[in-house]
């Protein structure tokens, strides 16, 4: 588990009600994304090594600097990559898009799936923590943590 201090805090978005009040604005797949980093930041170990990919969110004038520094659209939340998988020769390379539980991929995310696998690289859409670890574990990734509920 990680100290208090060094989890991540919740940045909830707020929207206008019209009344001069704030709603507070649930955020599924921020809250996904902050539990899976907790569980990678634990179970991926040298020489496998993993990133968040911190392209969305901000607004219009964020996603104008991100367009103009390169930043593909479609581009998964997780990358995790090491040395040679005991499955195969090559190196593992896995891109992971986190969903909330009727959460759907964009066009560009189903064109950069593609892309991906075309590459040999692994793609995986996942729902939970849960699932992040079964997936890892199935491409041969070991992991030096475990939620204990992952098949």
């Amino acid at each position: 588990m990680l100290k208090k201090s060094n989890r991540p805090k919740l940045v909830q978005s707020r929207i206008y009600t019209g009344s001069g009040k704030r709603k507070k604005r649930d955020n599924p797949e921020q809250r996904l994304q902050f539990a899976v980093a907790r569980f990678l930041t634990w179970a991926v170990k040298p020489p496998f090594w993993w990133t968040a990919i911190g392209h969305g969110g901000g607004g219009g004038l964020r996603g104008m600097f991100l367009k103009a520094m390169g930043v593909k659209p479609g581009v998964a939340d997780l990358l995790v990559m090491g040395p040679q998988s005991p499955l195969n020769h090559n190196p593992v390379v896995v891109w992971i898009e986190l969903k909330s539980e009727d959460g759907d991929q964009s066009g560009a995310q189903i064109d950069f799936e593609a892309d991906q696998q075309a590459c040999h690289a692994h793609y995986y859409i996942a729902r939970s923590v849960d699932e992040v670890e079964g997936f890892l574990k199935g491409v041969g990734i070991p992991l030096h943590a475990t939620t204990g509920r992952a098949g």
